[in-house]
Parts: C-alpha cells; sequence; structure tokens
C-alpha cells in the first residue's frame, strides 16, 4: 500500500511516498535531512523505529508531520487501522506514559461501526501523552447518516454542546452553482447520459471526519472537520 509522508510547517507541504512500512524509516531519515538541514537525532530515530516496527500487521503510516508551526518540535504520526483492542497495548510498547484508563473511556464513547480508526501522537525521544483519534465515515453505513449517532453521543457525553449538533446534523447537502453552466469538456464526457439528463454544477457539503482527544489533566475534546467540494451531478429532465 502506498503511504505518505507529509511536512505540515504552515506554508510548506513536502509530500514523499512511503511505499512500504519497511523502508519507512530510511525515507523519513532521508526527508528529515531535506527539510530540517541537520540529520535525525539518534535518539529520535530510535523512537521512531520502535513506533514503526512495534506497528500492529494490519496497521499503515497513513502520515508523518513535521511541526513547524508549533511550539515544541516534536514529530506527528498517523497511523490508521487501529482498533480499541489494538491501541492500548501499542501504545504502551512504545513508551506511552498517559492513563490507559482514560483513554480506555473515550475510546468507548465512539459507535462501534466507527472502527478501524486513525491514531495520532507526537514524538521525539519519547512518545508525548496527548494522544488523537480520528474517524471516517464507515464503509459499512449505506442507508441511515453514518455521522447521526455519533453526533448524538458527543452531545450527550457534553463533548459538543446541542446547538452545535444539530447545525452539523444540517451541514451535509448540496448547493446549485447559479450562472455556472457546464463546461464543454463536462458535456461531452456525459454525453450520453444528458439525452435523458441534465448536469448541474454543485458544490457538496459532507464530514471529512471528527477527532477526539485525550490530553491527561484535561477534559476529553471532540471536533469535527468540514469538508466543501466542487462536483458535478446528473439530475432527470423533468
Amino acid at each position: 500500500m502506498t503511504q505518505e509522508f507529509q511536512d505540515t510547517s504552515g506554508n510548506i507541504n513536502e509530500q514523499v511516498t512511503l511505499k512500504a512500512l519497511d523502508n519507512a524509516q530510511e525515507i523519513l531519515t532521508q526527508v528529515w535531512g531535506l527539510v530540517k538541514q541537520e540529520n535525525i537525532p539518534p535518539a529520535v530515530e530510535r523512537k521512531l523505529e520502535q513506533c514503526f516496527d512495534l506497528m500492529p500487521a494490519n496497521t499503515d503510516i497513513n502520515m508523518v508531520g513535521m511541526m513547524f508551526a508549533r511550539p515544541v518540535q516534536t514529530t506527528r504520526l498517523q497511523l490508521a487501522g487501529f482498533t480499541k483492542e489494538q491501541t492500548i497495548p501499542y501504545l504502551e510498547k512504545i513508551g506511552w506514559q498517559g492513563e490507559s484508563d482514560r483513554l480506555a473511556q473515550m475510546m468507548a464513547i465512539a459507535p462501534a461501526n466507527f472502527s478501524p480508526f486513525t491514531l495520532t501522537f507526537d514524538v521525539d525521544e519519547q512518545v508525548y501523552p496527548r494522544i488523537g483519534l480520528k474517524y471516517f465515515t464507515p464503509c459499512t453505513t449505506k442507508d441511515a447518516p453514518p455521522w447521526q449517532e455519533f453526533l448524538e453521543i458527543l452531545v450527550r457525553h457534553q463533548l459538543c454542546s446541542p446547538e452545535k449538533g444539530e447545525a452539523l446534523r444540517k451541514w451535509p447537502g448540496y448547493t446549485q452553482i447559479k450562472g455556472n453552466s457546464p463546461s464543454f469538456f463536462q458535456i461531452i464526457e456525459n454525453a450520453a447520459a444528458l439525452r435523458e439528463n441534465r448536469l448541474l454544477n454543485v458544490m457538496e457539503r459532507n464530514f471529512g471526519q471528527i477527532k477526539m482527544v485525550y490530553q491527561p489533566g484535561l477534559p476529553f475534546e471532540a471536533k469535527a472537520y468540514l469538508t466543501c467540494s466542487y462536483v458535478n451531478i446528473l439530475v432527470p429532465r423533468t
């Protein structure tokens, strides 16, 4: 599976492909030198190597971020494919010193169908206690709005106000872009379908993800990431 290395330093957005987990450490070391103009410190290299080596077999490196815009110069790991059962044992193996019971409580909040999820944490010579869990749209949900139950649970746990929960529930949908006709290429591409349909340019509104955050000594935190994208849809002629 192809994964990405991404530098998230404000205006910089460098990307290098990680073609396999086996050579992730080598690529990261090379990119570190290119981006930071210095060799990766040996203690940081050893800790990152440990984080990669101990990943469960079904998980992937989704992103490695050098957080230049942050006050602490740590490396952000974003690892996809984790389940609740795998998360705490993995974190303890790599030296995480957070509160396992509290993290387990936070993981129990999300609906069961939002699994696996993406695990995020910061690393230098150590693994920092702050943990993020990113939940994306489950593939198994086709009929009911997949985020509805999640939002209701967040409101119930006082991680989202009722007003924000209602606004988020109403966000998904489409807005037609008036006065913006389909281009020549769009018409040619959809020529056969246009005999019975009209081609509309619309803005599609949806959820990108919900992220929950554990940090020692602080209440759990929930963040909603929304998307808005330009798409073309076919609607029956009336």
